[in-house]
């Protein structure tokens, strides 16, 4: 290990800094994490912005392929008569597999909603939201006056 190493707050430009390859894996899974960690946050708080055309198509495919899949699923096991009584076994092995199938038909939606929030930004139907939250202006630089010394009178 380098003996200048520092840890600092920010690791975007850490894999390839100075005397590093950039092959550490413990490293590339860190940065990898961070992006689907940041990818998963801004997608189910539905602010994923993009105006790539070739983004927001696949948003639109992945968001119609995994409801269309889920949604299928979800009516085939509804209008399926049951032959005989399943055992506890069979309805805890259901009760896993559809809470993952929520879960995928949540990111469907979640898909979904952001194409249509991009493209109505695209379309000019939805403003864009600026960086600044609200309640928070920036402030105007106001020419300050210097203080007078407390020993002059």
């Amino acid at each position: 290990m380098p003996q200048n190493k520092t840890k600092s707050g920010g690791f975007q430009n850490y894999l390839h800094s100075q005397g590093r390859s950039g092959l550490d894996p413990l490293d590339t899974s860190r940065t990898a994490a961070s992006i689907e960690g940041w990818f998963l946050r801004r997608l189910f708080t539905l602010k994923l912005r993009t105006r790539n055309i070739f983004s927001l198509i696949l948003m639109l495919l992945f968001g119609i392929g995994t409801t269309g899949f889920i949604g299928l699923a979800f009516y085939g096991v509804a209008t399926t008569p049951l032959i005989r009584k399943p055992d506890p076994m069979e309805y805890l092995m259901f009760t896993i597999l559809f809470s993952i199938l929520c879960l995928v038909f949540c990111i469907g939606i979640a898909l979904l909603i952001n194409f249509g929030i991009n493209l109505g930004i695209v379309l000019g139907y939805i403003k864009a939201e600026s960086n600044i939250q609200q309640g928070q202006r920036t402030k105007e630089n106001k020419k300050k006056m210097p203080k007078r010394r407390k020993d002059f009178k």
